[in-house]
Order: C-alpha cells, then structure tokens, then sequence
C-alpha cells in the first residue's frame, strides 16, 4: 500500500464574508447548582473559526477535492464530531463515505484489505467546549504507486486559511 498523509491547520475563518445565522442558545440556568455545573464544564483555549454549516460546507470541499485526484473505488472515512448541529448535507450521504467518530480501526481494516481508500481525519471545533486543535489530516491510501496530483487538495487548504500543510508519503 501507498499512503500520502496531508496536515494543515485551521488558522481563520475561510468563509468570513459570509452572513452567519446567531446560534448562540441560552441554557435553562435557574439554580445555584445549574450555574455551578456550567461553570466547570471544560472550555478550550483553542479558537473557533467555523460554524457548524461552515463545517460541513468546508468538508463536503474536501471531499470534491479528493474524488476529483483519486480512482472511482474509493471508499472515503470521515471523522464526525458530535453534536453534529444541524441537518447534515446530502453530499456526506453517499453510499461510499462511511461516517465514524473513530476512523482509526476502520482505517487499518481497509489498510489490511489493501483498498483505495481516504481518511479525512478532522478536528476542527465549532464551539467553545469542543475538544479539538483546528487540525485536519487527510490521508490518502493506494494500492498503486499513482503519480496523481495533490494540488487540488493543496490549492484547498491554502485558499481556505489553513497554515502549517505539511505532506508525506508512506510505503506500508
């Protein structure tokens, strides 16, 4: 197997002029208890630069990217994080991209399989108390040494205000 592993982070909001629908929600606090609850909920120090649409628009660009470079048989793992919040987009419901909280044991079924196959291993937050560091790796797996070209993915990630995209390739 041939595997490319592509990092970049999340340094600002790719959509910034964009009109954004206020989500904020108040929570039903009336006790003392219910405020002392909130209070010590974890809160990341990471910052938050998409809304939860704004996520699924910036995957679903991920995903066009990768189908546009890779072969027809290609199996595509996304990491969901929960809450999803809201309606997820049609373009994610497709019959051969399998959603999974944990890609990582999928991820080395397929790799025993040999199969084509991507990870978009994404940890980009879209609230204050979501774990993650603003991170996306995609990984790409073939069972061909294919000379296909990564600037559709790397015109991706540049255009969309990701720094720090590193690339790699793997013999497994």
């Amino acid at each position: 197997m041939y595997a490319t592993h592509i990092t970049g982070v999340l340094t600002a909001n790719p959509f910034e002029n964009n009109v954004k629908l206020s989500l904020a929600r108040t929570l039903p606090l009336m006790t003392e208890q219910d405020f002392y609850s909130m209070s010590t909920l974890p809160t990341s120090d990471v910052p938050v630069w998409v809304t939860h649409s704004e996520h699924y628009q910036l995957q679903l660009l991920i995903l066009k990217a990768i189908e546009e470079m890779m072969p027809q048989d290609l199996v595509i793992l996304l990491r969901m994080q929960m809450p999803a919040g809201g309606r997820m987009p049609k373009g994610l419901l497709r019959d051969h991209i399998l959603l999974l909280q944990d890609v990582v044991g999928e991820e080395q079924q397929l790799i025993r399989q040999a199969q084509n196959f991507a990870v978009i291993d994404d940890h980009i937050i879209r609230y204050p108390m979501e774990a993650g560091d603003n991170r996306v790796t995609i990984r790409l797996y073939s069972r061909y040494q294919t000379q296909y070209s990564l600037a559709p993915i790397l015109d991706l990630l540049n255009a969309f205000k990701f720094k720090d995209i590193r690339f790699e390739d793997h013999i497994l």
